[in-house]
């Protein structure tokens, strides 16, 4: 499971949107060859957030996609991102959702259409500063490219933190399915 995923993910229990919420349960330690991790985070969110417990992370490197990460953030519940990002141990995501230009057009040919030479189209002449801030823009995309696409858990629980229902996690998929009397 994609750590984008859980970042849309909610608890499947009707009552549990109406309950007030509860204090995540408490961390537990596992021992596998990979990166585990487990939730310390209290939900802060309106809706119920799941947390990651016991969760055996898996790094598949993919080619880096920039437009897509630009893209998929205006969507993203940054709040629960960085609660779901500290409970799996990335800690350097920014406190403040990054506010990052949309991708560059494609080009037509044209590479310099403004009088001032720095290819932006604004006729400032800023490009030092364009340089600098694309510097970090691209560090930022780079590390939620990482975060969010290069980065799955294989297998572990979701424990919602509003009720305490536990969802597994076996072989990268979570299993949201209800018991009867749950549904």
């Amino acid at each position: 499971m994609k750590i984008l995923t859980s970042n849309f993910l909610t608890c499947a229990i009707k009552s549990c949107h109406t309950r007030p919420p509860k204090a995540p349960p408490p961390p537990t330690s596992t021992s596998t060859s990979t990166r585990s991790a487990s939730s310390s985070s209290a939900p802060s969110t309106a809706s119920p957030i799941l947390h990651f417990r016991d969760a055996e992370l898996v790094h598949k490197p993919q080619p880096f996609n920039g437009p897509f990460i630009r893209n998929v953030l205006p969507h993203l519940d940054w709040e629960r991102l960085l609660i779901t990002a500290r409970e799996l141990g990335f800690s350097t995501l920014p406190l403040t959702k990054p506010d990052l230009p949309p991708p560059p057009p494609s080009t037509d040919g044209d590479p310099d259409d403004s009088a001032d030479g720095d290819g932006d189209g604004d006729g400032d002449g800023d490009s030092d500063v364009d340089m600098v801030e694309a510097d970090a823009d691209a560090g930022t995309l780079h590390l939620l490219h990482r975060i969010l696409l290069e980065s799955s858990v294989q297998s572990g629980v979701l424990v919602c933190g509003q009720c305490g229902h536990e969802y597994a996690i076996r072989e990268g998929i979570a299993n949201f399915l209800l018991p009867s009397h749950l549904v």
